[in-house]
């Protein structure tokens, strides 16, 4: 998992994901409602978001925040079934996380 008080990590992974959907920080700023030179600044002056903001752009690529900071190796024993049923998962409120888990327990229960 990504240490998140590692800029250079959280940086890079950002780096990464815009890359990834071919976006330059501008347009991250834009879908994450944030202003571009607060983009521009993290990479300048080397330091990452704080948490709420963190959300807020990992909500803008479509991951949740567990996506984010959990690294390939974290994932090296799931199937991709599994990975996307965690990071849907990890997207949920609380309230919807708990009807979740007790729909899936009441299924398992059922296939004993």
């Amino acid at each position: 998992m990504i240490d998140v008080y590692d800029n250079e990590l959280i940086l890079e992974k950002i780096k990464l994901l815009c890359k990834e959907r071919g976006w330059k920080p501008y347009k991250l700023a834009k879908k994450a409602d944030l202003p571009k030179s607060t983009i521009y600044s993290w990479f300048r002056t080397k330091s990452s978001p704080t948490l709420s903001v963190l959300n807020a752009v990992c909500e803008a690529f479509g991951i949740s925040i567990l996506t984010f900071l959990l690294d390939d190796e974290d994932y090296s024993g799931l199937t991709n079934e599994q990975i996307k049923l965690v990071d849907s998962f990890s997207k949920l409120n609380n309230k919807k996380r708990n009807l979740i888990l007790t729909l899936v327990e009441g299924l398992a229960e059922i296939e004993k």
